[in-house]
């Protein structure tokens, strides 16, 4: 049963993880895209 919650727990943390490294990119190529403008 344990190991059932640790794997759910690990996929959440990762799920997360990968939406932050997302908004991170996200950001990164607005502030390119700005940076290019002017």
């Amino acid at each position: 049963a344990f190991q059932v919650h640790f794997t759910r727990w690990s996929q959440h943390c990762e799920g997360k993880f990968q939406r932050v490294q997302m908004q991170k990119s996200e950001i990164a190529e607005k502030t390119q895209n700005a940076a290019e403008k002017y």
